[in-house]
């Protein structure tokens, strides 16, 4: 196997710019991401070969292939059919998205066609919670999407030898109301708390009663606060971007 890299970096040796293979462990996604796109699954033996470049052991490699949805050891069909099934989603008919692939394709969610041309998968949330049902066709995002599209889709992917054109774009829009997309100066909030300051920021989501969305209901401010009076030169900030209902 050729060794794996995703990033080239530049580096002085003796005087030269020389463009060498950026391994740092940082680049493990990248590897993966490049080795999904190009063969369709990340095989054992690749992941032994990617562990043995970046020097880690094997299950790390693993754990990563198995964490994320979009990464896959099982070999799936050339068109690959996502459909999310967040809350969102499951309350606007997601599952009847999946049935009308099912009966199309003659398969069950999980499997692939016997000639390899389809895969069908349920998947967590991509995003698309404003525009539910949603799902991704061979990378391609389609919101709002109908039983009746169903067909048309799949008929699409045929008639172009697997390649879905994104015929079906997502609609663009807002919805109004009182919490998103108001009547609100834009970065008038930010403005705002840069001008009242840190404590007094705290002050406010502590006194709201704000609570989190994970961490069974954890008040936020406590939790602000708890990361703002911790003693380090240098503080991290974690978002967790796989909940996106």
């Amino acid at each position: 196997m050729k060794k794996s890299c995703s990033v080239n970096k530049a580096i002085t040796k003796d005087g030269k710019k020389v463009i060498v293979c950026d391994q740092s462990r940082a680049q493990l996604l990248p590897v993966l991401q490049k080795i999904q796109k190009e063969k369709g699954c990340i095989s054992e033996d690749d992941m032994q070969n990617i562990a043995e470049d970046f020097n880690i052991h094997p299950v790390e490699v693993f754990s990563v292939v198995s964490f994320y949805a979009f990464l896959t050891s099982d070999k799936k069909g050339k068109n690959i059919f996502q459909v999310s099934t967040c809350a969102p989603c499951e309350c606007a008919g997601s599952k009847k998205i999946i049935e009308a692939l099912e009966k199309e394709l003659g398969i069950k969610s999980g499997q692939t066609t016997a000639d390899g041309s389809f895969s069908i998968e349920a998947t967590s949330c991509i995003g698309m919670c404003d525009q539910s049902p949603a799902m991704i066709v061979n990378g391609k995002l389609i919101g709002n999407v109908t039983v009746d599209m169903v067909k048309k889709i799949i008929g699409e992917c045929k008639k172009n030898a697997g390649t879905f054109t994104g015929e079906y774009k997502i609609q663009k829009g807002k919805r109004t109301g009182k919490v998103i997309f108001s009547d609100i100066e834009a970065y008038a909030g930010l403005r705002k708390a840069i001008e009242i300051g840190r404590s007094s920021v705290l002050e406010e989501v502590r006194d709201s009663g704000i609570k989190g969305r994970g961490g069974a209901g954890f008040p936020v401010g406590v939790k602000w606060n708890l990361a703002a009076s911790a003693q380090a030169a240098q503080k991290y900030v974690v978002c967790n971007a796989d909940e996106g209902e």
